[in-house]
């Protein structure tokens, strides 16, 4: 760690990274660059775009003083203490390996998720992670977010009873935004998802498709049905249990819980829990980062978000089953 703070490297100089964004000491944390800025102990050292104009606008807004158009090059001549992989999706897999083989490697890896999007892949990924000691963090943002984790601590102490029943909407291809999804199912159910049914669903995004699931909980079942983003964005989750409702709307940005009671007339209602409605993922990229400070100074482990790399390829692992067994149906269709 250097006088102004742990050295970090951003890779890929898009929205998520923080092109759109701009340095400020207030407002939401949605962008890798504003969480290192606002967090105070980090130093933005280096930045990578292959396109020359995006990479110097991006220098100039978060004041980053060393830019590289290739990957290579900046492991080549910086000493970072944590990189920040922003790329495109398809690149994730590939630049993870080519950062574990560099001889500069930083300590921690923080990768926008999907990390992986080739099954095969994931082996080596493992493997070359596990050999190289670096610390992977995967962006699945929800984990990171108080709000998203105080339901799953309320889930598991089971005073809303267990789920009976779920139907959850999402939008932008399977592996894109599906993720997320699955991932927040795997985060706030403590018993696994079984898979009953998986078929396409039409409009994704590019070569992503979309897909429509029916899926199990130990008795409950649980609908996820994709929407067209031509019309608008629709992500969202209704987790109906024996004594009670949780809502997650606008992409877990707002979230609504409910206890039942008696009314007057005896009858079984719903009513808010004290202290809902709540905003979810206000700054969950903030939490990440002081995550990985406590990293850093070696006072938490990675695996306290479940964000390590097994666990996020453990959700891949469901995403690929759950496309496999929709190309099987599409094809038996086909074969009619």
């Amino acid at each position: 760690m250097s006088a102004k703070g742990w050295k970090v490297g951003i890779v890929g100089c898009g929205r998520i990274a923080g092109l759109k964004d701009r340095p400020a000491r207030s407002s939401p944390v949605r962008t890798h660059a504003q969480a290192y800025n606002r967090h105070g102990g980090f130093q933005l050292a280096a930045c990578v775009n292959p396109t020359e104009e995006l990479l110097r606008k991006f220098q100039e807004k978060w004041k980053i003083p060393n830019g590289y158009r290739d990957l290579a090059a900046m492991l080549e001549k910086e000493r970072l203490d944590v990189i920040s992989l922003c790329s495109p999706s398809e690149f994730h897999a590939s630049q993870v390996e080519q950062i574990l083989a560099s001889a500069s490697k930083p300590q921690v890896l923080f990768v926008e998720k999907p990390v992986c999007l080739q099954e095969q892949k994931q082996y080596s990924l493992l493997r070359k992670a596990e050999e190289s000691g670096v610390k992977i963090l995967v962006n699945h943002s929800r984990r990171f977010d108080p709000v998203h984790q105080e339901l799953r601590k309320l889930i598991g102490t089971g005073t809303l009873g267990n789920l009976t029943q779920a139907r959850c909407l999402y939008y932008g291809g399977w592996l894109n935004n599906g993720v997320h999804l699955i991932d927040t199912l795997r985060m706030l159910l403590s018993q696994g998802l079984s898979l009953v049914s998986s078929r396409p669903a039409g409009h994704g995004r590019g070569k992503d498709a979309n897909l429509d699931l029916d899926l199990r909980v130990g008795e409950a079942t649980i609908e996820i049905r994709a929407f067209d983003e031509r019309r608008y964005q629709l992500f969202e989750m209704d987790l109906c249990f024996e004594q009670g409702r949780i809502r997650l709307l606008d992409a877990g940005f707002r979230i609504m819980t409910e206890k039942v009671k008696v009314n007057a007339w005896g009858e079984r209602v719903l009513s808010p829990v004290a202290g809902f409605p709540k905003k979810g993922l206000v700054s969950p990229l903030a939490e990440a980062v002081r995550g990985i400070a406590r990293v850093l100074r070696g006072k938490a482990k990675v695996l306290e978000w479940g964000v390590d790399l097994p666990t996020a390829l453990k959700t891949m692992q469901f995403l690929w089953k759950a496309r496999a067994m929709a190309e099987l149906q599409q094809e038996a269709v086909h074969a009619l």
